[in-house]
């Protein structure tokens, strides 16, 4: 089974690279309500009460106790460099609801860079902090000194007050709520905006 041919209506993947899929979909759509049911740690370095009305970015006062739950990404442009399939296709599904217009996923190092070189602008970069045992942390670097605001997420757990060097950088350590996620990518947006 392509995973290509199977999605090629709603993943991008960059000519002459693919994933290859160890599931059918009906495993995927089970993925997708497992991952509803989770419990997340949520995003560290993110202070909502900071966030700013950007454009394209919905702030929703009016169902949180605090008064800042953010809820929606709309018309954001975004890529995904994470290895594992599941878990991109589930972060494309979050983001996509919360109303992000263009989704890309990359598999390695070698996608994200074609995909920065070839794409229109994006608004954010959500990527793994190692991908394919490599750090990820040079291209991140990369990304954020050209202006575009990263999210790391990860698994490793000694990444949740930070990743040295990534002050402005929110991290979502997996497993996650999709609120958490989408906080931390407006977070991040928001943040990038005030600054440039």
């Amino acid at each position: 089974m392509s995973f290509n041919g199977q999605f090629s209506h709603s993943i991008r993947c960059v000519i002459g690279t693919s994933f290859t899929p160890c599931a059918s979909i009906v495993e995927i759509e089970l993925l997708e309500l497992t991952s509803r049911r989770r419990t997340g740690s949520g995003a560290t370095g993110c202070d909502m009460s900071k966030l700013n009305d950007s454009p394209g970015l919905h702030v929703d006062k009016s169902d949180s106790p605090g008064g800042s739950a953010v809820t929606r990404l709309d018309d954001a442009r975004l890529l995904i460099l994470e290895q594992e399939l599941f878990i991109a296709l589930e972060i494309q599904r979050i983001v996509g609801e919360a109303g992000a217009i263009a989704v890309d996923l990359a598999h390695n190092l070698e996608d994200l860079d074609a995909y920065i070189r070839t794409s229109p602008p994006y608004d954010a970069v959500i990527m793994e902090v190692r991908v394919q045992g490599i750090s990820t942390l040079a291209a991140a670097a990369r990304l954020q000194l050209s202006g575009l605001p990263v999210v790391f997420v990860t698994a490793y757990d000694h990444y949740r007050s930070g990743v040295a060097g990534f002050p402005m950088s929110p991290v979502v350590i997996k497993p996650f709520e999709s609120t958490t996620l989408v906080e931390a990518i407006i977070m991040a947006i928001s943040s990038s905006r005030a600054i440039g």
